[in-house]
């Protein structure tokens, strides 16, 4: 049998109050016991213990619940699991972007977004092939996804690459900077920027900004 899937959410305050957790924890408690899933959460938030609370109360033995890391150490901390969890409430669809998506993706690890179409993290998963989008309650097609991405792990690394190559190519540090001072001098009378390079299409074909903080 092949080791365990480490499915991993490592950021600070992960698991605030804009953070979708039903979903996870109930496609959780399907899959525990199957020796296919490690769940790692690192770092605190409003939710954490809300998170140990359905831990015990379920017996679930397929997560782990670990300190914040070292701001050095964060690098090393989102690369050492196979998938990178990100979750969003539908309702903080455009007041928040999971910045730790390109934390992700400069790691070279595939994203899991669970949360609204609409969002940053899932207009980057249908751009660039990096991951895997799940509406938030759809615990029956999160569940089937991660016993598929068991069974095909190539699919997890392919993601992972087409990720990494994404960043350099379209988020890199360079190409950020160079962005924003476009706009500093951009005459503000002509109108929001349409550069596809910076922009995506959400499911309403409505043009949203990719933010690189």
């Amino acid at each position: 049998m092949n080791r365990p899937i480490n499915c991993r959410s490592s950021t600070p305050a992960n698991l605030g109050l804009a953070h979708d957790l039903d979903t996870l924890t109930a496609a959780i408690k399907v899959l525990d016991g199957s020796g296919r899933f490690r769940f790692h959460f690192v770092g605190g938030g409003g939710r954490r213990d809300e998170l140990a609370a359905f831990v015990q109360r379920e017996g679930i033995t397929s997560i782990e619940m670990l300190p914040y890391v070292k701001r050095n150490e964060l690098s090393s901390s989102l690369s050492w699991g196979d998938i990178g969890l990100v979750t969003q409430r539908d309702q903080c669809c455009g007041s928040i972007v999971p910045s730790k998506v390109y934390g992700l993706m400069a790691a070279g690890r595939p994203i899991l977004f669970i949360g609204p179409a609409a969002a940053t993290p899932a207009c980057i998963i249908r751009r660039f092939k990096c991951g895997w989008h799940v509406a938030c309650g759809d615990v029956d097609k999160l569940t089937q996804l991660l016993m598929h991405l068991s069974d095909h792990r190539d699919e997890v690394l392919q993601a992972g690459i087409q990720g990494r190559q994404a960043l350099l190519e379209n988020f890199d540090l360079h190409l950020g900077t160079s962005r924003i001072a476009s706009l500093l001098l951009r005459d503000l009378s002509s109108g929001p920027a349409t550069d596809p390079s910076w922009c995506v299409e959400n499911t309403k074909g409505e043009r949203a900004l990719i933010s690189n903080s």
